[in-house]
């Protein structure tokens, strides 16, 4: 019967020996800063790109859905907190625009609405995606010990 050898946990480099361990914490700060940022670090390069290109995707469409007015914490505040999951990309957003809405009767526009869930969605998601690295890294320090 042959051995059975056991298969390594975690990302392999380009010559199949196992990766170094990296830190759990750093993973998950590059994940909330950018979708996919906290996998690359930790090897998993394609994942990164699908996270990044899906939740990026989906957070772009928000903003150009809700006519660029989606992140505001004034106008917005219980939403903020969800689209804060994505980090980096709002922050920006938020730089570039300066979170104003604009004023007057603003009729509500359905897709507003529907461009304030994308971005919502998207830093949900994104806390979850942190949330995996996290323990992915984790996982990765186990089974090194």
């Amino acid at each position: 019967m042959p051995s059975e050898e056991k298969w390594p946990q975690g990302p392999l480099d380009g010559k199949g020996a196992p990766k170094p361990r990296r830190i759990p914490e750093v993973a998950a700060i590059l994940a909330w800063v950018l979708p996919g940022l906290g996998h690359y670090y930790l090897g998993y390069r394609p994942k990164a790109l699908i996270l990044l290109c899906s939740i990026l995707a989906a957070f772009i469409i928000g903003i150009v859905l809700a006519d660029f007015e989606a992140i505001s914490i004034a106008e917005h505040k219980y939403a903020f907190f969800a689209q804060m999951g994505t980090g980096g990309p709002t922050l920006l957003t938020l730089a570039l625009t300066g979170g104003e809405v604009s004023e007057g009767g603003r009729v509500i526009d359905p897709l507003h609405s529907i461009g304030l869930l994308y971005t919502m969605v998207a830093g949900l998601l994104n806390f979850i995606v942190a949330c995996d690295a996290y323990e992915r890294a984790v996982r990765g320090r186990a089974n090194a010990a």
